[in-house]
């Protein structure tokens, strides 16, 4: 099984790691989590399928007061 990343992006500027594994844990296992201090996140899945759920589970969904976009990273 191979990992996937998905890119967040619109993220809240006070939006924490923690926040994120919890939020797309209900989508799967979260590998990794790279945060930027810009506003996007790259999210790595366990799987492709996992990565695909993120992108349907939560593009254009509000976190923390922003609508994020969730796309799968190339």
């Amino acid at each position: 099984m191979s990992s996937r990343k998905v890119l967040v992006d619109n993220l809240n500027p006070h939006t924490k790691k923690d926040t994120l594994y919890d939020e797309f844990g209900n989508c799967g296992n979260v590998r990794d989590i790279m945060l930027s201090t810009g506003g996007y996140a790259y999210i790595t899945m366990s799987s492709n399928e996992e990565a695909e759920r993120a992108v349907k589970g939560y593009n254009e969904t509000e976190l923390e007061g922003n609508k994020i976009k969730v796309s799968l990273s190339t």
